[in-house]
């Protein structure tokens, strides 16, 4: 079985972040994002993966290379044009020779990949859709299984309704519901009957058609960590996550990049994360914030829920209210109030 990662996508809900880097590597923890998929695939057996790209292609493939820095085999599928999410995992697998663990390319999580692959196996599914219970379900792809653990419908909301799910900021649903949750298990079958030469959607399109057909579609619903960091709020969680240990992971995090320096007055948090060649003037204070590469933080500064991107500048006694994202070389005057 090989792993195949989604990570294709232009990350707009992400600008000003993914301007000039994909959002697959931004950092968790000063690691770049996919490689707490990568070390999850190989946690769980995966020793093959596949990374189908598209957007800045290039700079992911330079960070990974072959993948043996990183205990597995690495290669690239590049889209030359949009493939949708059923193409990419077309383009990907190439002639089907066997089955595949795919993942959507902005989840972080420490699902039981093992115990999802034995529930599938056991089952003789033709795929397996690992699920996640939420109270907010509208934002997402729910599912309804029957008493066997097949699905037998798909509910996929259009890309206004999840955006207008995302601004929600009502009380949480009384009841819960299964949400897709990014990860396929997928035997031949499956990946023979994404159509080939064009763009597809794997949630709009296959899986309804699998499902109808009565091919055999399963549900798995997953324990532990789930994120979605499609937008600054939830790379902020996902941030938290990594830094408080709330996911587990092989890759090894840290706070505090070596070569950041830090005023001995400075205040950071256990939430907050500092990049290569940042540094934090005396008696600022920061907190659940992530500061990326060669940042300049002056003094007295406070942040709270603020995303720094590289080569951002910020002048003394400046304040920003949480949920402040500073794009890439942006440069903040003394006194300023974001």
């Amino acid at each position: 079985m090989i792993g195949v990662i989604i990570a294709g996508g232009p990350g707009t809900r992400l600008h000003p972040l993914t301007y000039c880097r994909p959002k697959h590597l931004l950092p968790l923890g000063n690691r770049a994002f996919l490689e707490y998929q990568v070390a999850l695939l190989r946690r769980h057996g995966i020793a093959e993966v596949v990374v189908a790209t598209s957007y800045l292609a290039e700079q992911i493939e330079a960070h990974f290379g072959d993948g043996s820095r990183f205990g597995v085999r690495m290669r690239y599928a590049v889209e030359r044009e949009p493939l949708g999410t059923g193409g990419a995992i077309a383009n990907a697998a190439g002639p089907v020779a066997g089955a595949a663990l795919v993942l959507n390319g902005d989840i972080l999580t420490d699902f039981d990949l093992a115990a999802m692959l034995r529930g599938h196996r056991d089952r003789g599914a033709c795929a397996t859709i690992a699920l996640r219970r939420v109270r907010r379900p509208h934002g997402f792809g729910a599912l309804t299984l029957d008493g066997a653990g097949s699905v037998t419908q798909w509910r996929e909301p259009s890309e206004e309704a999840k955006r207008l799910a995302a601004a929600h900021t009502g009380p949480l649903e009384e009841a819960s519901d299964l949400i897709n949750a990014g990860i396929y298990a997928l035997e031949p079958p499956a990946l023979e009957a994404i159509p080939r030469g064009r763009a597809s959607s794997i949630e709009r399109e296959v899986f309804p058609a699998l499902i109808a057909s009565g091919a055999g579609v399963a549900g798995h619903e997953g324990q532990g960590y789930w994120m979605d960091i499609g937008r600054p709020a939830q790379y902020l969680a996902a941030s938290a996550a990594v830094l408080g240990r709330a996911v587990a992971s092989d890759v090894d995090a840290t706070a505090v990049n070596a070569s950041a320096r830090l005023a001995p007055d400075s205040s950071l948090d256990s939430l907050t994360s500092v990049g290569a060649g940042s540094s934090v003037g005396a008696g600022s204070r920061v907190t659940a914030s992530i500061i990326l590469d060669n940042a300049v933080i002056g003094e007295r500064v406070q942040l709270d829920g603020t995303i720094v991107d590289t080569g951002v500048r910020i002048g003394d006694d400046v304040t920003a209210r949480p949920g402040t994202v500073l794009a890439a070389g942006t440069i903040v005057g003394r006194g300023s109030r974001l």
